[in-house]
């Protein structure tokens, strides 16, 4: 380290691999390589060499005479906020600590509210409070002190630009498997010598991990959690574990002791849960019991998230967005029904959310067609706000994170392949069916979304959706519903269910519609 390098503090967190030479830096060792920035130049150039779950800021309370940088991963699975006032800048990794502790209720405008509980997350650089600030996927910032001002850096637009590639489908295939082979052994170098917890589903993205793990000889814990041991995930979880030789566990998600006032009297609960919102991103509870348990058995572990594939495989690309050309008004409206949201919205509403769809749109690099567009909403507002969420449930226990699909090498291939290949999870779930039946752990009933993408009656309906919200009646909320095995029936009832029936003016229509509306009600940001 230079002498220019000891006069600065810096914080890093999380592991990146250094292009070209893949050599993998630890939180200490990117602390160093940030230490000696320059400007925004600078900063752009050494982000856009990094591969992996990272974040940096130069200072938390940068002094009045100094600049002050901050950074996160090209997908944001790392979270940071700041903060400007009397010419100076706050960075943190949590919104509600740039809070003073006599500050009125948050001043959130109207739109950010309607945003914050259609989608669940802020847009952008937004936060519930106006000027509080998070950091963009694949951004920087740079502050320079003589001005007191920002420069915003973008390393990574989001988009994965560069010619589509040319190939078939049986090569696109070995190319898949080629590339995820390569991110498999990036996920090698951090985990070796290392605790690893996998939480494992019946799905194909944790499975698909656990597998990679036998083939490169780690062992994890694996663990399922859920309300009760007696449903189909815990089962199908327990026989992958088996087959594969790797210990599993079972957690409950219903905290002990819990009864009708559920996690809102509980003060330990609502700071894990400040925590994962940082002021930006809704709440999600399921793996509060489990992160708590396995940090006090592991603290040194690294946790793999195995539901982030559809990053890479393609769901959840709407027809009309997959078939349309890039038409921003139709497109911005469009996005309002997208997966359903998570509240009941009126005309109006509609309107005002897809005029706010439109001016994230303006900001988009140049793209042809509707897919495209919908991809970059994807890639920067809907996938990091989750990962961000995901991440956080077991970093607030102090355990690491590391996931493998947000591979920047892995996503920039699958997103240059043919859409058709991509369209529904198609070639993703082909290859990992090969990959589970050669090691036998494939199902006769494992859910296929390509399949269901080629049924008449789901294309319909995608067709016939926008068309059909405002003719629905009063859908029954989820707390009633049957299926309920992660057991936010008995988390979200009781005092905060009848709190927001009370308290927010608006319908919820999810169980994560639920948790934003006690957010918004307990925070006083409803206009």
């Amino acid at each position: 380290m230079n002498a220019h390098e000891s006069s600065l503090s810096g914080h890093a967190t999380g592991f990146a691999f250094l292009d070209p030479s893949d050599k993998l830096l630890d939180a200490e060792a990117l602390t160093r390589y940030f230490a000696s920035l320059t400007d925004a130049s600078d900063l752009r150039l050494r982000a856009s060499a990094l591969n992996g779950s990272w974040s940096y800021y130069s200072s938390q309370d940068t002094p009045q005479d100094r600049d002050a940088f901050a950074i996160v991963d090209h997908r944001s699975s790392h979270a940071l906020y700041y903060r400007i006032e009397n010419g100076r800048i706050r960075i943190c990794d949590n919104g509600f600590k740039l809070l003073h502790l006599d500050e009125p209720p948050i001043p959130t405008t109207k739109e950010d509210c309607l945003f914050f509980s259609e989608w669940g997350f802020t847009p952008e650089d937004h936060t519930l409070h106006p000027d509080i600030h998070r950091i963009p996927a694949g951004c920087g910032i740079h502050f320079k002190a003589t001005t007191g001002s920002i420069e915003t850096v973008r390393y990574d637009s989001c988009w994965y630009e560069g010619e589509p590639l040319s190939v078939s489908y049986t090569e696109a295939q070995d190319l898949f498997r080629a590339t995820w082979h390569t991110a498999v052994q990036r996920m090698r170098a951090v985990l070796t010598g290392r605790p690893v917890i996998l939480p494992l589903t019946a799905g194909r993205d944790s499975r698909l991990i656990a597998l990679a793990l036998k083939e490169i000889g780690i062992t994890p814990i694996t663990c399922t959690y859920g309300r009760t041991e007696d449903v189909y995930e815990v089962a199908r979880a327990r026989e992958i574990a088996q087959t594969l030789g790797f210990p599993h566990r079972y957690f409950c998600t219903i905290p002990e002791g819990y009864g009708l006032d559920g996690y809102t009297a509980d003060d330990n609960v609502l700071d894990y849960l400040r925590y994962i919102s940082g002021l930006g991103s809704g709440y999600f509870f399921g793996e509060y019991s489990t992160a708590r348990a396995l940090a006090k058995e592991y603290p040194t572990a690294i946790v793999l998230p195995g539901h982030n594939g559809d990053v890479i495989g393609g769901d959840n690309l709407h027809l009309r967005f997959f078939n349309g050309m890039r038409k921003d008004a139709k497109n911005a409206r469009l996005l309002c029904f997208h997966e359903g949201g998570n509240r009941r919205l009126r005309y109006s509403e509609v309107h005002q959310l897809a005029k706010l769809h439109k001016q994230m749109f303006a900001q988009y690099p140049h793209v042809a067609t509707g897919k495209d567009l919908f991809e970059l909403f994807r890639n920067r507002e809907i996938m990091p706000k989750y990962y961000i969420n995901s991440s956080r449930g077991w970093r607030y226990f102090g355990l690491n994170v590391w996931m493998p699909f947000i591979d920047k090498e892995l996503c920039h291939i699958m997103h240059r392949l043919p859409a058709s290949y991509r369209i529904g999870k198609r070639l993703y779930e082909e290859v990992t069916d090969q990959l589970f039946q050669e090691a036998g752990i494939a199902f006769d009933d494992d859910v296929s979304m390509y399949k269901r993408y080629q049924q008449s009656s789901y294309r319909m309906k995608q067709w016939l959706r926008p068309y059909i919200m405002y003719l629905r009646t009063r859908i029954p909320h989820p707390l009633f519903s049957a299926d309920d095995p992660l057991g936010f029936r008995e988390l979200m009832s009781g005092a905060l269910y009848q709190s927001v029936l009370r308290y927010v003016p608006w319908e919820t229509t999810s169980t994560n519609g639920l948790s934003f509306a006690w957010w918004l009600w307990l925070h006083k940001c409803l206009s």
